[in-house]
């Protein structure tokens, strides 16, 4: 019997099993790779949940603003300066307004329309 055709045979077996040991590792890699996405949108969440909430106060801030200022000179304004006051009601009316009004500054739109308006 001939015993180093089963000695080659053995050999490719070792070779089949490295294969499979070296594809494990990288499902490994992989895996840790999706563990860090995961691990990553969670703090992400959390960083959109605290961006909205700063939002939240500053959009307080500013209507609360913009409210006792149209209720010391709304007169005046509308009547010197109606689009102004027409802007100002757009931009910063209602929480919600303003809310996307910072939302838009900061993510990159032209803020100084909204500065002419509370300048």
């Amino acid at each position: 019997v001939n015993l180093s055709f089963m000695r080659s045979m053995r050999i490719l077996k070792v070779a089949k099993v490295l294969r499979v040991v070296k594809v494990l590792k990288f499902f490994t890699q992989l895996r840790l790779i999706m563990n860090s996405l995961i691990g990553s949108l969670i703090s992400m969440f959390w960083s959109f949940v605290m961006l909205a909430m700063i939002f939240l106060i500053f959009g307080l801030v500013f209507v609360q603003g913009c409210g006792s200022y149209l209720t010391d000179r709304g007169d005046w304004l509308l009547t010197q300066q109606p689009d102004t006051h027409e802007q100002m009601f757009e931009s910063f009316g209602s929480v919600q307004v303003a809310m996307m009004s910072l939302f838009k500054t900061a993510t990159g739109s032209d803020w100084s329309g909204y500065f002419d308006v509370l300048a």
